[in-house]
C-alpha cells in the first residue's frame, strides 16, 4: 500500500511539472528566458480610440541582462501587416520600449502578441486579445459631445504602418458639428501620386465601416444630393460619393487646389 502511494505521488508530480504556458514556446535546452507579460490599459476600445500597451515583469532588468537572453523582441497583430520592434541591440546601442500605443481603425477581436527571439528562433512569447467596437456616431465621436467652436485636430498612431496615418479635424459650422477624416503621407506629403492612394484608402475604409455609398457618380447627381443633404458646403470641393447611416451623413470630397486632395466629411443625420 505504501509503495502504491509513492508511485501515485511520483506520477502526479511529473504530470504537474509537464504543464507549460500555451502562450510561450518551451525554451530549448540551455536557453534562458526573461518572462514578460503583455498588458493593455483597456482591452475593449472603440475604433480610433488609443490603445496603450505595456510590457511588465516582476523583477527589474537592465539592457545588459536583456541582451544576454534575447536578440530582439517584436510586437505584431493578427490579420494586420507590419511589426513593431520592442527591443533590439546592435554593436553600439540597445533600444527597449516598455510602453507603446496603437489606434485600431476597424472593429473586431485582435490577437496581439510579442515574440522574443534568440538565434532567429522564438523562445518566449505572450498573447493578448483586444476587442475593438464601433458604437459611436462617427468613428470615435458622438455628435452631442462636439460643442467647442474651435477646430480640433487629432492624429492617430499606427504602430505597424510607416507609410501613412489618419487624422481628424473637428469643427462647428454655426450649429452643426462636423468631423473631417484625412490621410497623411508619412514619407512625402508633397507626393502628387499619394492623392489617388488616399482616395482609395478613405473610400474603402468608410465602406468597410458603414456599407457601400448610398449615392455615387454612377447612379445619382451627387452634387445635387450634397447641396440638399449637408448643412455646410465647401465650394472649393467636388463630392464624389455619399454614405447615409442612422447617425451620420458622410461624403468623400475632392479638393481641386494644385493637385487633387481628398477628405471624408461627416455631419449628424
Amino acid at each position: 500500500m505504501k509503495n502504491l502511494f509513492y508511485a501515485l505521488f511520483i506520477v502526479l508530480f511529473i504530470s504537474s511539472c509537464s504543464e507549460t504556458d500555451s502562450n510561450s514556446p518551451e525554451p530549448e535546452a540551455g536557453n534562458k528566458i526573461i518572462p514578460f507579460d503583455l498588458n493593455a490599459e483597456k482591452e475593449i476600445n472603440n475604433i480610433f480610440e488609443l490603445t496603450v500597451f505595456k510590457l511588465s515583469l516582476n523583477d527589474p532588468i537592465n539592457d545588459l541582462s536583456l541582451e544576454s537572453v534575447y536578440d530582439s523582441i517584436t510586437w505584431q497583430v493578427s490579420n494586420l501587416n507590419g511589426r513593431k520592434k520592442i527591443y533590439e541591440h546592435t554593436e553600439y546601442s540597445n533600444k527597449f520600449v516598455h510602453q507603446w500605443s496603437h489606434n485600431f481603425h476597424t472593429p473586431g477581436t485582435y490577437k496581439t502578441y510579442i515574440s522574443c527571439y534568440k538565434d532567429n528562433k522564438v523562445i518566449h512569447s505572450r498573447i493578448l486579445d483586444i476587442e475593438i467596437i464601433n458604437r459611436k456616431d462617427f468613428l470615435c465621436y458622438n455628435w452631442n459631445d462636439i460643442k467647442n467652436t474651435a477646430t480640433h485636430a487629432t492624429g492617430y498612431v499606427d504602430a505597424l504602418c510607416d507609410e501613412y496615418s489618419f487624422a481628424t479635424f473637428v469643427r462647428m459650422h454655426q450649429e452643426t458639428p462636423s468631423v473631417s477624416l484625412t490621410l497623411y503621407n508619412e514619407k512625402d506629403n508633397d507626393d502628387p501620386t499619394f492623392s489617388e492612394k488616399s482616395q482609395m484608402v478613405l473610400t474603402d475604409h468608410i465602406t468597410s465601416l458603414y456599407s457601400t455609398p448610398t449615392y455615387n457618380t454612377t447612379n445619382e447627381n451627387v452634387t445635387e444630393k450634397y447641396n440638399e443633404l449637408f448643412a455646410y458646403k465647401n465650394k472649393k470641393t467636388e463630392p464624389q460619393c455619399i454614405w447615409i447611416t442612422p447617425t451620420s451623413k458622410i461624403v468623400l470630397l475632392k479638393h481641386n487646389t494644385g493637385y487633387s486632395k481628398y477628405e471624408i466629411y461627416a455631419e449628424p443625420n
